[in-house]
């Protein structure tokens, strides 16, 4: 079974992390999440499911009520095959060459030089990752309940607080 809801329409249009939030409703995000993220969940009691799922509703609700700060960042989803197995990635993007990073080795990344660095947004402050553009590759490859599936797996790696 592949759970996979419709785009809604939103490929072309520019779209914050916070916009998505508000037209998105959390019963369809609770579906979405369970699916992409089973692994999380796999052999556990129902009423263990239940209450850590409450605890995602509660960031979710949250992230509706706070009001989104600043980010020259934009929000893009990587999908990677493990085992068969699909795992995702929420990243940013901010322009940011790769041939500008201090590791850069010319010679072994010339490839890449010209590629957008990806900058991980764990630990970044909830205002900023909602006043986030979403990339339009991404608007255009995932549904809105994905998108903020996979951004709430990675707001929430290592807590259910923002880290402002």
């Amino acid at each position: 079974m592949i759970y996979h809801e419709g785009h809604e329409g939103h490929e072309g249009k520019e779209m914050t992390l916070k916009e998505l939030i508000l037209e998105t409703d959390w019963n369809k995000i609770s579906i979405q999440f369970q699916f992409d993220y089973d692994f999380h969940f796999k052999d556990r009691k129902k009423r263990i499911i239940k209450k850590e799922m409450n605890k995602y509703k509660d960031v979710y609700l949250k992230l509706i009520e706070i009001k989104p700060s600043s980010s020259k960042c934009r929000i893009v989803i990587h999908k990677f095959i493990e085992n068969e197995k699909a795992y995702y990635d929420a990243s940013g993007l901010d322009e940011s060459l790769y041939r500008d990073n201090d590791l850069f080795d010319p010679i072994k990344h010339k490839e890449f030089e010209n590629n957008e660095e990806l900058l991980g947004l764990v630990g970044t402050p909830w205002q900023e990752w909602l006043s986030m553009q979403i990339d339009k590759d991404t608007l255009n490859d995932y549904s809105k309940n994905e998108i903020i599936t996979h951004c709430l797996w990675e707001m929430t790696f290592f807590g259910k607080q923002s880290p402002d």
